[in-house]
């Protein structure tokens, strides 16, 4: 039997997918690629959409960067790592104003609402949650935390400012953010403690035990 009737022979004998991978493979010879083909022709698949699927395939393979490149590229870029850094630079007065005073306010606006949100969520349930007020002062601590570290870095940042009103202004903010974040605290405190009285009544008695 000659190669050709081999080829043939092979081809009929094996599956659509397989006859497909076969071609798209590209290690087939000039004279088995050929024989291939004939043999899908006469199954009725087209050619055409097998050799264009498979060529869009391998584009997108090479198109694809590995999940662990692209998350190294990420994690591994200057911006990211300037976002790590910037609260630690910001304290040091390393930022220039302009950048404590947008994304240091956007940081702590973002806290203030997530807490009080938290906090709302705690205090305004049906029944109320156990350790309401723990949950509650942490909150808060953590909301007072991120104002105070707001208030140094304005202040800090008010150094690297030549302009005589904006080093001014930048003081007057941080002392504004130290008072907000005392007066604030003392007020969420007053109203966890007026809605949950249960609590605030067993500390209370503890405390003059």
């Amino acid at each position: 039997m000659s190669t050709n009737d081999e080829l043939t022979r092979h081809f009929s004998e094996i599956s659509d997918e397989e006859l497909v991978n076969r071609i798209k493979s590209g290690s087939l010879t000039e004279l088995a690629y050929e024989i291939a083909k004939t043999e899908l022709a006469s199954r009725k698949i087209n050619m055409d959409l097998v050799i264009n699927k498979a060529s869009s395939e391998t584009l997108s393979k090479s198109n694809r960067v590995p999940r662990h490149i692209a998350i190294s590229t990420i994690f591994g870029s200057p911006i990211f790592n300037r976002i790590l850094r910037f609260p630690y630079r910001a304290i040091l007065g390393v930022e220039p104003f302009w950048v404590v005073f947008i994304f240091g306010i956007t940081i702590a606006y973002a806290v203030h609402k997530f807490v009080t949100y938290f906090i709302a969520q705690l205090v305004f349930s049906t029944p109320i949650p156990p350790n309401t007020l723990s949950l509650s002062y942490a909150a808060l601590g953590l909301s007072a935390i991120v104002r105070l570290w707001l208030s140094v870095a304005l202040w800090r940042s008010a150094d690297n400012s030549k302009i005589f009103v904006v080093n001014i202004f930048a003081r007057v903010l941080a002392i504004l953010c130290i008072l907000s974040a005392f007066w604030g605290t003392i007020n969420v405190v007053n109203i966890v403690k007026q809605y949950v009285p249960e609590s605030t009544s067993v500390i209370s008695s503890g405390r003059m035990d």
